[in-house]
């Protein structure tokens, strides 16, 4: 998944040329099994970038759907920007529901289609082992949403789910990531998020997937 993409060296927080963290994506530690996978890249986001991979298939003789989920860290001292965190989820979306489907074709009955996208925003108050005592944390402290309008107390956690109803490409993982952000937005208290949603829908067509090395122009791209 690394190779297709240009990436953040968390030892170094600097983009790098796409394919040279692809062998960075390592195994956690327990089992891994037919049926369930998960790799690790980066830290473990106690301290800038991390991001988990986990693959699920239903157990043998059961039917069910695959899982795959992308979990991406971010620890850093200045509240994210919200197109960041847009772009971070349509990429993610782009691999989980476009690129992995064909990496494990051979494992998968004809015919499977992406049922579901889900994305979520949280902002966890443990941080593990290293301050074993919990932090004040909120999701509004975390990622910068005033592009949306007044941000509402209590916002700590927020996401949105959909059926894509077609293949994923670059066009509909946008469409799901603006549509589902205003949803969001408004579900949680945002009286009038429509220009910042624009601008986040300006954003992420102006930017092409795979995203191209640095110094390159990047161009609008379609589906």
């Amino acid at each position: 998944m690394a190779s297709k993409c240009t990436v953040i060296d968390p030892s170094t927080m600097k983009a790098v040329q796409r394919g040279s963290l692809a062998s960075a994506w390592m195994p956690t530690q327990g089992q891994q099994s037919i049926d369930f996978a998960r790799y690790r890249w980066g830290g473990t986001s106690d301290a800038g970038f991390g991001a988990l991979f986990t693959l699920t298939f239903p157990p043998m003789g059961m039917s069910s759907g695959v899982s795959a989920t992308l979990d991406i860290g971010i620890s850093i001292e200045a509240p994210v920007p919200l197109v960041t965190v847009a772009l971070l989820l349509r990429d993610s979306i782009l691999v989980v529901a476009s690129q992995v489907p064909v990496a494990i074709a051979d494992l998968l009955p004809p015919g499977c289609e992406v049922e579901r996208v889900e994305g979520t925003f949280s902002a966890s108050t443990m941080t593990g082992l290293s301050d074993p005592g919990g932090r004040a944390n909120r999701l509004s402290e975390r990622v910068d949403w005033t592009s949306l309008g007044t941000v509402p107390a209590n916002f700590d956690q927020a996401g949105f789910a959909v059926t894509p109803g077609e293949a994923v490409g670059p066009t509909v993982a946008s469409q799901i990531i603006v549509e589902g952000i205003n949803h969001m937005a408004l579900s949680h208290g945002f009286l009038d998020p429509r220009h910042g949603v624009a601008l986040l829908r300006d954003a992420l067509v102006a930017t092409t997937w795979p995203p191209p090395p640095s110094g390159t122009a990047r161009a609008p791209q379609g589906s």
